[in-house]
């Protein structure tokens, strides 16, 4: 157990470091770490060896706290789907099986429409076809925030999220990609608290069951 521990000192570290995570997502991190590597009954690394996760830095708590390889996870602080399209190095280089998107917090800004952030993501999936073709893209749902924190930002109301996601998913059926609606994880698991206290970011149990929920819908036959 010791040596995990300094393993996971070091990850930590090296987020911080480069900005993958933002503050309020530290709270408790290093004790919940330790808690996970503990207690963890699925060895995600190895049922998502080859895949890849692309997002803000709600994707960036999958590395962050250790379910996956940081390398896997193609994340940065304010990441938006623009600035992800500059960086597929990893993608070109590794040609995963499986892309899972997950954008909307920093792309939907005050004043930004519905057909600006779709645009993008159009874009986003044109440039990932051309990086790895092979690959199967999701798009994941764009999350909610808590209903105090959508009265300070009420540009992520739940009444809009409700309307970019079925919009999003027309958008997926016109580019013939995988849809996942992971707001269901929230649903099941309604009698937990999984939020952080910032209202937008999510606890590890929430990261452990978004990857089972993933297992469900994008790994069983």
């Amino acid at each position: 157990m010791l040596k995990t521990i300094v393993v996971l000192s070091v990850a930590l570290a090296s987020s911080l470091q480069q900005g993958i995570v933002e503050q309020p997502a530290v709270i408790g991190a290093m004790s919940e770490q330790i808690e996970i590597v503990a207690t963890r009954p699925v060895d995600y690394g190895t049922v998502f060896a080859r895949d890849c996760f692309m997002g803000d830095s709600i994707t960036g708590g999958l590395s962050y706290y250790g379910f996956l390889r940081e390398e896997q996870v193609i994340s940065r602080l304010g990441f938006t789907l623009k600035k992800a399209a500059e960086e597929l190095e990893w993608v070109r280089d590794n040609q995963p099986e499986n892309i899972y998107l997950l954008f909307g917090a920093n792309d939907l800004g005050p004043g930004v429409a519905n057909e600006s952030f779709l645009a993008d993501y159009r874009a986003m999936i044109v440039a990932l076809r051309e990086a790895a073709p092979q690959a199967k893209i999701y798009a994941q749902s764009v999350m909610p925030v808590t209903p105090e924190e959508a009265l300070a930002r009420p540009h992520l109301s739940a009444g809009r999220m409700d309307e970019l996601n079925r919009e999003l998913y027309q958008l997926t059926l016109e580019e013939k990609i995988n849809y996942v609606n992971i707001r269901k994880v929230l649903q099941i698991h309604a009698d937990e608290y999984l939020y952080e206290p910032d209202g937008v970011h999510f606890r590890s149990a929430f990261d452990r069951y978004w990857l089972d929920y993933l297992i469900e819908q994008t790994k069983k036959p």
